[in-house]
């Protein structure tokens, strides 16, 4: 007959044992919550610097003239203030993070000042709100723990966000120069930066990461964004308004906007099923 010391150990055992099990199973299920909370965090991230680079580009042009466009700036402030609030509900620890409380700051700033400042002044605060977003997303790529699970081999979705933000800045710098009709020498800072992105634009593009995540037919695309921002700012054959520039390089981003969806659905993919 068994000791019943014996039988009592093995059932401490065994319940320890399932109550380990237990806490291993509340453990992975609150890793894989809050790993999915970062991914929302990056897809909300993304429509909000989606909508800074567009409102910075149509700041660009509200001071050369009638463009049609120019007319949604409003709406597109009211669009960004619901990003904000849409990402500041996602998890406390946005709401208290001192790096977004400052970017909520600069932009209050910046919506109610941005008609009375010079192109060079907006265009260099809207850069510095968007530079602010994506170490912010980085930020919260460390912090929801989405860095060790995704390899840093395989975040092409950075490289795509830097990408966007040097298309929109060539955005933006193009609308300048096609709406204020300015001439070689006062749009030398402007075309020079041009110039200085299209180049970086060209190395991340054969970059095997990115190249090799973008279809053959979108890597021509991009390739012809590139010859056909040169063509319009440097070659000083203005065949389109500074409007349809928008329209163009617009649908270039979206490229870039559609592989970076792609990289994060990945992401989501790995995390459901971790």
């Amino acid at each position: 007959m068994s000791n019943p010391l014996t039988i009592l150990s093995w059932l401490l055992f065994a319940l320890m044992g399932l109550s380990l099990l237990s806490l291993l199973v509340i453990m992975r299920q609150q890793q894989r919550k809050k790993m999915l909370t970062g991914v929302q965090l990056l897809q909300a991230g993304r429509m909000l610097v989606l909508h800074v680079q567009r409102h910075r580009g149509l700041c660009a042009a509200s001071g050369g003239g009638p463009l049609k466009d120019v007319e949604k700036l409003p709406e597109l402030r009211a669009r960004i203030m619901s990003d904000m609030e849409r990402l500041a509900v996602l998890d406390e620890w946005l709401a208290h993070n001192q790096n977004w409380q400052g970017i909520t700051a600069h932009w209050a700033s910046l919506s109610g000042r941005y008609l009375n400042m010079n192109f060079e002044a907006c265009f260099d605060q809207h850069c510095r709100l968007v530079a602010a977003l994506l170490a912010l997303l980085d930020e919260c790529a460390e912090h929801y723990c989405l860095i060790t699970h995704y390899s840093r081999e395989q975040e092409t979705w950075r490289e795509f966000l830097y990408l966007g933000e040097l298309m929109g800045q060539c955005r933006a710098l193009g609308m300048h120069l096609l709406s204020s009709k300015l001439g070689e020498a006062s749009g030398e800072r402007s075309r020079s930066m041009v110039d200085k992105n299209l180049h970086a634009i060209s190395i991340l593009l054969e970059k095997p990461n990115c190249s090799k995540k973008i279809e053959a037919k979108q890597q021509a695309e991009l390739e012809h964004f590139v010859a056909f921002v040169r063509e319009q700012l440097f070659d000083m054959r203005r065949v389109i308004s500074a409007s349809q520039y928008f329209t163009v390089v617009s649908e270039a981003m979206d490229i870039i906007y559609q592989a970076f969806d792609k990289e994060i659905l990945t992401l989501l993919h790995r995390v459901s099923s971790k």
